[in-house]
């Protein structure tokens, strides 16, 4: 809400809690299957949002799926999954479904990596007419090691956001938001503790909804202390 020039986006701070449990079993040297579950819970901050939602919620996921190995330099994963959230409100949809995803890491050289990885959820939003939405990921990052303490990254991204509209949502609600993201970055390894890193990242939304898209442009300077 906009009160005195101010954007007032408290409604959307809230605790998130999760537990997961994950049974492997290898049955190749190169393959282990999996099965893993996860439990989640919401709780907002305030009681109701600004549009008078109370949208705490509960929810799980299931997933099974398979690793492996193709060579000492190709490594993935591929799992089917169920997603599950019911939210206290009764006015706003319940969201379930089958997803899925897959991830591949290649290492081509010893100072090169490249990752791939498509990946499905369900987002928290405050948007009047969605209880939340469906988002499916597609990423691809690649790291090369310039020198022993330099390393350069660049990453593309797309993500498609699926709104689950209410019941009384209208024929012109959003319902769907695509974003493509591209970075660079490199990264200074001062010790091992301590490194650098400056990034540039360039962020296009397009949605359904006329007049909603945008571009941004961002320069991140970043010291990190690890230990």
């Amino acid at each position: 809400s906009l009160e005195d020039g101010i954007i007032d986006n408290q409604d959307r701070d809230r605790e998130e809690s999760a537990a997961s449990l994950r049974l492997g079993y290898q049955f190749q040297t190169d393959k282990q299957a999996f099965v893993r579950v996860f439990a989640h819970q919401v709780e907002y901050d305030q009681f109701l949002d600004r549009n008078g939602f109370n949208r705490d919620s509960d929810g799980w996921q299931a997933d099974a799926g398979l690793n492996f190995t193709i060579t000492g330099k190709l490594q993935g994963d591929i799992f089917a999954s169920y997603h599950d959230r019911s939210y206290d409100d009764p006015r706003l949809n319940d969201i379930s479904g089958w997803a899925g995803g897959a991830g591949l890491r290649w290492q081509p050289t010893q100072l090169t990596s490249v990752g791939a990885r498509i990946s499905s959820n369900i987002q928290e939003t405050t948007y009047q007419y969605a209880s939340g939405y469906l988002q499916t990921l597609y990423s691809l990052r690649v790291d090369h090691e310039l020198m022993r303490n330099l390393q350069l990254s660049g990453q593309i991204s797309y993500r498609d956001n699926d709104y689950q509209l209410t019941n009384d949502a209208p024929v012109d609600a959003r319902s769907n938001d695509e974003i493509w993201t591209g970075g660079l970055g490199l990264t200074y390894f001062v010790n091992r503790y301590v490194f650098l890193s400056a990034s540039y990242t360039h962020d296009r939304l397009r949605s359904n909804v006329p007049g909603d898209g945008y571009d941004v442009n961002r320069i991140w300077l970043t010291l990190s202390l690890e230990r």
